[in-house]
């Protein structure tokens, strides 16, 4: 979660997603990856994004063609 949270603390400054009742169903990690299932006040279905571990950053990045969602 330590990963999703820097994350999320940095795109706050861009998008206010604190007010849009954020709200973390799942959470997976491999290693350097983490899948997040997520809901928000915007949408009806959950969601899932990917972060991956790149040289001491996290970053946001969608699944490859043909690759399996981690849930």
């Amino acid at each position: 979660m330590e990963g999703y949270t820097q994350w999320a603390k940095g795109k706050g400054a861009f998008l206010n997603i604190f007010n849009s009742n954020f709200k973390v169903l799942k959470e997976t990690s491999d290693g350097s990856t983490v899948g997040v299932k997520f809901t928000t006040s915007y949408t009806d279905e959950p969601e899932t994004f990917k972060l991956i571990m790149d040289y001491g950053n996290w970053k946001v990045t969608e699944r490859d063609k043909g690759e399996r969602a981690p849930f």
